[in-house]
């Protein structure tokens, strides 16, 4: 999709006015700088660590492998892989007379261990009962996600949003920021409502778990970097995503399994297990089916183009900015629109 010359001007300025009006500072740092939820963990440690929940005392240390979790890029899928069969595999590989376990930890546990492992603040020596103990650091962590093209992003997360609302009314109708509600479900209309009342920076917006779906997939840089932390790599693609993301993993952290599973000088040949990605796993969503037509409307309103379009390609300009290896690039609209002047005049370009 391109801009109509006649209209390109026009509909980026309209825009722009539009996020001046409304986007203040408050609502832009909690949507850009953010987790999506606590990263969930896998690590492969010797069972002969005195602390259960640290990891500081065996010399032999394989690095935790940590994902980072970002909604609607198959969050679902990857927690469960993770915690289900890769787990399995992982213990299957180990011998009967290991002196290693597998241990994971997701959402439910202790924050706190992974302020641990994220700043990398284990003591490397100790001192008590007049003797000094050395306390091996952990290998760094392998911090790993997947993303997907900005605003296709977008668009997945509305037909989300929409899901919930209409099955389970998670949003309440308030005055300000929820005017999409009054609008009929599956059409462009309320689509553009949905973006016009995201740039309210209404309360409802900053504090709804539900809303915070459609966030930018870049935040999650924002606490990495608190912790002079970047990501390991990430995968710019959920196709075949049931295939890639193993060997990606693979390619990515081999120092996270054992040799029999993943060799660091040959990580292609991997042992590692297939994501279930058919629409009966555990982690598919009940909206894939796009069953009340929002996606198909977000998708048509997308095509369109327009103004709104416009306003999806400024917010989304970080996300384009970080994640530089999308295998579709940034699309020509959004390219259009970040070489307008009215754009660049925003960044004093």
């Amino acid at each position: 999709t391109t801009i109509n010359n006649n209209n390109k001007t026009l509909y980026i300025d309209q825009a722009i006015e539009q996020i001046h009006q409304n986007a203040g500072p408050a609502y832009l740092e909690k949507f850009y700088s953010e987790e999506f939820g606590p990263p969930w963990l896998i690590h492969l440690r010797s069972v002969s660590d005195e602390d259960k929940v640290t990891v500081a005392h065996a010399k032999e240390e394989y690095a935790p492998l940590v994902y980072v979790r970002i909604w609607k890029c198959a969050n679902n899928q990857v927690r469960f892989w993770m915690t289900g069969d890769l787990k399995a595999s992982i213990s299957a590989s180990l011998p009967n007379n290991s002196t290693y376990q597998v241990f994971h930890m997701n959402k439910d546990k202790s924050k706190g261990y992974f302020h641990r492992i994220y700043s990398n603040a284990l003591p490397k020596e100790t001192s008590g009962a007049g003797k000094t103990v050395t306390n091996y650091h952990h290998r760094e962590p392998c911090l790993v996600t997947a993303v997907r093209d900005p605003i296709e992003h977008f668009l997945s997360a509305y037909n989300e949003i929409e899901w919930v609302q209409k099955v389970h009314a998670k949003i309440p109708n308030v005055e300000i920021g929820t005017s999409f509600l009054s609008k009929e479900l599956g059409s462009t209309e309320r689509f553009h409502y949905f973006v016009w009342d995201m740039l309210q920076q209404s309360r409802i917006w900053r504090a709804s778990p539900v809303l915070k779906h459609a966030f930018p997939m870049m935040r999650v840089l924002v606490p990495l970097d608190k912790f002079n932390l970047e990501l390991s790599g990430y995968l710019p693609s959920l196709k075949n995503l049931s295939h890639t993301w193993p060997k990606f993993v693979a390619k990515t952290c081999p120092h996270s399994f054992p040799d029999s599973m993943v060799q660091e000088n040959d990580p292609h040949h991997h042992q590692l297990p297939l994501v279930d990605m058919g629409d009966s796993s555990a982690g598919a969503h009940k909206s894939s089916g796009d069953p009340f037509g929002a996606y198909s409307a977000a998708k048509k309103a997308r095509e369109n183009g327009g103004p709104v379009v416009c306003a999806l390609c400024i917010i989304h300009a970080y996300d384009y900015a970080c994640w530089e290896d999308l295998p579709d690039g940034i699309p020509a609209i959004c390219k259009e629109v970040y070489m307008s002047p009215s754009f660049r005049a925003i960044f004093d370009l």
